[in-house]
């Protein structure tokens, strides 16, 4: 299981970070700031996913219900985080660049 968080993890942050480079590429943003709030986020928010929603959810939601909880946790605290961290971002911008990192992230985890 931590071997599988770690791997989910590395491939979770390079992900996220081009594309939120990607995004934000016309914001001004300095390209070590994108790098680094993205391995902040990244890093709050990814154990959550694997370690504590299974642990509060377990088995009595089933794994759909699990599922959608945990993303949807991982989407809202990213955009709050992404909004908090980058200087003059606007909520929308955030809850954007979010939602994007998430789905590519997302689709790509299912692809592999």
């Amino acid at each position: 299981m931590i071997l599988g968080f770690v791997l989910a993890y590395i491939f979770t942050v390079v992900i996220e970070t081009v594309i939120l480079l990607a995004i934000f590429s016309d914001k001004g943003f300095p390209c070590a700031l994108m790098i680094r709030n993205s391995l902040i986020v990244n890093t709050m928010t990814l154990p959550f996913v694997w370690f504590v929603f299974p642990i509060l959810l377990g088995t009595s939601l089933g794994y759909a219900a699990q599922f959608a909880s945990s993303e949807l946790f991982a989407f809202a605290g990213e955009a709050l985080l992404y909004w908090k961290l980058f200087p003059s971002l606007k909520l929308k911008d955030a809850v954007i660049a979010s939602f994007v990192c998430n789905l590519f992230s997302f689709l790509f985890g299912l692809v592999l």
